[in-house]
């Protein structure tokens, strides 16, 4: 978190902070996507938000994946389940929709799409 607070100190970075804030507070809204340059401070960004929004969520769930971050989120398959594996637990349904770890890809799409 340190390097999180470091980065998101300069105006610029307060800048693109405050549009994403924004953006996660207008209800019309669909994924977001952070992209950049090795080293530009993607991963700071981030963290930050989640430290800052988790604060300010009353309900819902926050969902946060660094892509190529572990050996699960390389893979589409791997990083949709992790990300349904997530809603599940939120929302308390581990126990009434079994095991979605051996689902194959087209059954784990069809989950996350009735999960949101």
């Amino acid at each position: 978190m340190k390097e999180a607070e470091k980065f998101c100190s300069s105006q610029e970075a307060e800048a693109v902070m405050e549009n994403v804030r924004l953006y996660l507070r207008d209800e019309s809204r669909s994924s977001m996507h952070v992209l950049g340059r090795a080293g530009s401070g993607k991963t700071s960004l981030m963290c930050k938000l989640v430290k800052d929004v988790m604060w300010e969520q009353e309900k819902g769930c926050v969902l946060v994946r660094i892509v190529g971050a572990s050996k699960r989120s390389k893979t589409r398959v791997g990083l949709l389940r992790s990300i349904c594996e997530q809603l599940r637990r939120a929302y308390g349904k581990e126990e009434e929709d079994g095991d979605i770890s051996v689902l194959p890809l087209r059954d784990i799409v069809s989950y996350f799409r009735r999960a949101v």
